[in-house]
């Protein structure tokens, strides 16, 4: 037997492409000599032909089988072909069409018009042509087919592009295939990390598309973002990125303020001076943003008139806390004024617009109380206190000052006017004190106070206090000239008033005037002084107060001698219209004369 080969090759950008054209001669036959005409069964030859040289995963092509007769003047053969496609991982491939494919005009063909995927690549495709009555049967030699991986472009759009600070934003990441590749594709889309998706930075690519979506917006200090969504591919097609450039602006805010106690109409509110007040600031983003600043709040707090700011008990910059919220408070309240000015102002946020918020606080003067009373069993004479006591109507941290007139009158009173007093200094304890020096004449006097207010607290006027002046105590005291005394001697007694304020009498009222009753009795009955029991008390610069009751020689006697006896001396002031009575008493004995 005797064989004939015929090989073309072709090579087309590295990539081989072989079409074999095989004459076999049936054992026990001839080579026909040209020209010559023989009958059947006659010899074929098979090639393989592809549409596309360099494919793509799922891009159509088509196999073709083309069976020839080597025989001059043979008929065209007709039959079947069996074609075989067989990947790298030897499972076969199904033909579109019926595989045995008939022959028509001596081709056969096999397509796919899905393509082949680039994962089980390369292919060995096969070609067998079956004998029939008029041919003998031929084989192709096989053909390899490369199919190229599918190209991939991955594109990157935004919900809203720019955005504010937390507001919602999504980004699509659309993955295309470029070319003639077509199919299915797997594997993952990745978000760049400077996000975070709701539900993670890397989401399953199913197609066309996948979504990254932040509800919680992004922030303006990160602007401006490059989000980057990176397709990785899959075992027939090619990975891919793209990007865009997504801006986020500063978001508008909302400060509100309020205070507490809340007495508010509108915005002007009202606290009594004095109560403790505390304002709070709350600052919220504005649609379409969403977060909580977390920045600082600027408190000022100016009275009326003023440019200068009250300071908070903790300062006037306030960081807000994980709930947008910052307060001032000023524990022991705020003086009063007409009005008070309070701004709250959002500052050094990196991610929200500066805003602010402004009440007014009527921090009103506070209403007073005031009583007044004297010293205690206040006497003729006496220097004495008379205190007003100012209390706040409700509790507040600071004490009033100012003023308290205080006044007592009488129409006795030591005063040209009938009257004496002035303003006195209200202390720290809310209490003012006058003093009246020297006393004053006994008698009923009333007692007024009226508080002059300050800038917290309201004035007020106490209710009128009745003060009784009782006449000055006295002390009467009885001395002799001789205790005891002989028989017949003369005897002096000696009776001295004291009043209260000395042995001379108050500045104001003077030494004790009247006269002095002596009462003596002794053995032999009442003894009657030198001009009468009754004796006026001396007016004089050195004997104020001072009565004598002078007993002649033989005037006490001792008629139990030679024991001794006794009189007994009693001397009765009987007051005058400023001190009050008294007595004293002296046990005046008498001795016989020694013998």
């Amino acid at each position: 037997m005797k064989m004939n080969l015929s090989n073309r090759a072709h090579r087309l950008g590295g990539a081989v492409a072989v079409a074999f054209t095989a004459s076999l001669l049936l054992t026990g036959m001839l080579q026909t000599p040209a020209g010559a005409v023989v009958g059947p069964p006659y010899t074929t030859s098979t090639t393989i032909h592809h549409s596309v040289v360099f494919p793509v995963t799922g891009q159509a092509e088509t196999f073709t089988a083309q069976v020839k007769a080597l025989h001059l003047g043979a008929p065209v053969p007709t039959g079947q072909v069996t074609f075989t496609v067989t990947g790298a991982n030897t499972a076969t491939v199904n033909c579109d069409g019926p595989n045995p494919a008939p022959l028509s005009a001596g081709v056969a063909t096999c397509a796919f018009s899905a393509g082949l995927p680039h994962g089980n690549a390369p292919y060995t495709v096969t070609a067998v042509y079956a004998a029939t009555a008029g041919d003998l049967g031929s084989t192709a030699v096989p053909l390899v087919q490369s199919v190229n991986a599918g190209v991939t472009m991955t594109t990157v759009t935004s919900s809203t592009n720019p955005t504010v600070t937390g507001q919602p934003v999504s980004f699509t990441a659309s993955v295309a295939q470029s070319g003639s590749a077509t199919g299915p594709m797997t594997g993952t889309v990745t978000f760049s990390n400077n996000v975070t998706c709701d539900s993670g930075n890397v989401v399953a690519f199913s197609g066309p598309q996948v979504q990254c979506v932040v509800s919680g917006g992004l922030l303006h200090s990160g602007s401006v973002y490059t989000v980057t969504a990176t397709y990785s591919g899959d075992p027939n097609f090619t990975g891919s990125s793209g990007h865009v450039n997504q801006t986020v602006a500063a978001d508008a805010t909302t400060v509100a303020l309020s205070v507490n106690p809340n007495v508010c109409t509108g915005n002007i509110c009202t606290a009594p001076e004095g109560t403790p007040v505390t304002f709070t600031a709350s600052a919220t983003a504005n649609a379409p943003g969403v977060g909580i600043p977390t920045g600082n709040i600027a408190f000022k707090v100016i009275p009326a008139g003023s440019k200068l700011s009250f300071t908070c008990d903790s300062g006037n910059t306030v960081a807000l806390d994980n709930t947008g919220h910052a307060s001032c408070a000023f524990a022991s309240g705020v003086p009063a004024s007409v009005y008070y000015t309070v701004t709250a102002t959002l500052v050094n946020d990196p991610n929200f617009l500066t805003a602010s918020a402004t009440i007014y606080e009527n921090t009103t003067v506070t209403a007073t109380n005031t009583i007044v009373a004297p010293d205690t069993n206040v006497v003729a004479g006496q220097t004495f206190n008379v205190t007003a006591t100012v209390t706040p109507v409700v509790a507040t941290g600071i004490a009033p000052g100012g003023q308290v007139e205080i006044t007592v009158c009488g129409p006795n009173s030591n005063s040209g006017s009938g009257c004496q007093g002035g303003p006195v200094p209200v202390q720290s304890d809310g209490t003012a004190v006058f003093t009246v020096g020297g006393g004053e004449f006994p008698g009923t006097y009333t007692l007024y106070a009226t508080y002059l207010g300050d800038q917290n607290f309201q004035g007020s006027t106490a209710r009128k206090h009745q003060l009784i002046v009782f006449r000055s105590p006295t002390t009467t005291t009885v001395t002799s000239s001789e205790n005891p005394s002989l028989v017949g001697d003369p005897v002096t007694l000696t009776a001295t008033v004291v009043g209260a304020n000395g042995s001379s009498g108050s500045t104001l009222l003077g030494p004790p005037s009247g006269a002095l009753t002596f009462t003596i009795t002794g053995p032999g009955g009442a003894v009657t002084c030198l001009g009468g029991n009754v004796v006026p008390l001396n007016g004089g610069p050195t004997d104020q107060g001072v009565a004598q009751c002078f007993l002649p020689a033989g005037t006490l006697t001792n008629p139990s001698a030679p024991a001794s006896d006794s009189y007994v001396v009693t001397v009765s002031y009987p007051s005058d219209g400023n001190y009050g009575m008294s007595s004293g008493h002296l046990t005046q004995v008498v001795v016989p004369p020694a013998v």
